[in-house]
């Protein structure tokens, strides 16, 4: 249906809604009409830019409709702005997140594995504890000539019973023995070790006990009881050298320890027990009174030293005096001089004979003192060994 050339304005009016009012003009002074559902910059929601509403605002304020346009625009940009920044944010917290996500992952592996590391170092703790420090080897014994059995054994039960956790059982102890046995040694006890061996060794104290039957002198004690007895100190002799040999006979006699003080008081030179008399009712222990006996005795040889230098100038004095004022005896007054003479002793042996001829000692053959008084009287083995000695010359001498 057509409509008439003056129906447009009121059609358009009709059919548009109408707006509320937006501001009143300044030029008109009146209210500019406005629909109620278009405020351009509403307070909760965006406005609604419709053809229409563009219209009738223009018409009415286009000023107003521009700087509401532009506001519109700014609020825009600023809102993708926010958007922009809230969802660089929202990946910043997603990476941090993760990252706390792994560091949490990384911890608890961390942890289980301390957790696991402390178990096995608990375990390992209670079921293999600390060994004790290794002591060094004792040499191979062979057959008692470089070091005796009694000492050999003394440092073998030594390190044994030291480092009892390295060997606990006593194979490992046997086997441990028998590597350290040479030479006559290991001959004697080689059937015993053997697979079929009647009686083989079952403990480390039947090897000892083996070897103490092999090589240790059954009449030990008796000798050292009787060497012991015979120790005395000579005046020239130093009480150093005397306390060593003495304790090394104390040891193998058994002396007990509270009879060592009077058994070495009493076996000291004249000069020595004199000097010491005071020290010896003393309560001191024998450590003790051997301490002053060594004081003594270092004092005692440096006054007879000094001694002897001042005495030799006085006697050569006296020899020269006497020498020159003593009477020249004549041919009517000399007496006959009577003489002791010695007659040496005859031996079958000819280098006994020989020594005796020289003066020398049977044992040591050195000048200077008899058989009695020779230094090496008590060393029995010495005297076997000189014994063995003339023997054998003598059969080199006389075949």
């Amino acid at each position: 249906m057509a409509r008439s050339h003056h129906e447009p304005e009121a059609s358009n009016a009709a059919s548009s809604p109408e707006p509320e009012p937006m501001n009143q003009n300044p030029r008109t002074n009146t209210t500019n009409p406005r629909p109620s559902r278009h405020s351009l910059i509403p307070d909760d929601s965006e406005p609604e830019f419709n053809l229409e509403y563009l219209r009738f605002a223009y018409q009415q304020d286009a000023e107003r409709l521009a700087e509401q346009i532009l506001e519109a625009l700014h609020q825009r940009d600023d809102a993708k702005d926010r958007i922009i920044a809230l969802e660089a944010e929202v990946v910043h917290q997603r990476n941090h997140l993760a990252e706390l996500s792994d560091r949490n992952e990384t911890l608890q592996t961390e942890l289980l594995e301390t957790y696991r590391q402390n178990r096995l170092a608990a375990a390992t703790t209670i079921q293999t504890p600390l060994k004790s420090t290794k002591l060094p080897d004792p040499p191979v014994f062979t057959d008692g000539k470089d070091m005796s059995l009694s000492d050999w054994l003394a440092r073998i039960q030594n390190k044994l019973r030291e480092n009892e956790d390295h060997y606990p059982t006593e194979s490992i102890k046997l086997a441990y023995v028998e590597g350290l046995i040479g030479g006559e040694a290991a001959k004697r006890i080689s059937p015993r070790l053997r697979h079929d061996a009647v009686d083989p060794y079952t403990t480390v104290q039947d090897l000892y006990d083996h070897l103490t039957t092999s090589f240790e002198n059954p009449n030990r004690m008796f000798t050292a009881k009787n060497e012991f007895k015979k120790l005395y100190m000579k005046t020239a002799d130093s009480f150093h050298e005397f306390h060593t040999k003495f304790l090394l006979l104390a040891s193998e006699a058994k002396i007990a320890p509270d009879e060592l003080k009077y058994e070495l008081n009493s076996k000291l030179s004249f000069g020595l027990q004199k000097a010491v008399i005071s020290h010896f009712n003393t309560e001191s222990t024998f450590q003790e009174f051997a301490k002053q006996y060594t004081i003594y005795d270092q004092s005692l040889k440096a006054i007879e030293e000094r001694e002897s230098r001042v005495r030799k100038p006085r006697d050569a004095n006296k020899t020269n005096t006497s020498a020159t004022t003593a009477p020249t005896p004549t041919t009517s007054t000399t007496l006959p001089i009577r003489t002791n003479t010695f007659v040496k002793p005859t031996y079958q042996n000819p280098l006994r004979q020989q020594l005796s001829n020289e003066g020398k000692c049977f044992i040591c053959r050195e000048h200077g003192h008899r058989i009695n008084d020779c230094p090496k009287r008590t060393d029995i083995k010495a005297i076997k060994q000189s014994q063995e000695v003339l023997e054998l010359e003598s059969e080199n001498d006389n075949p």
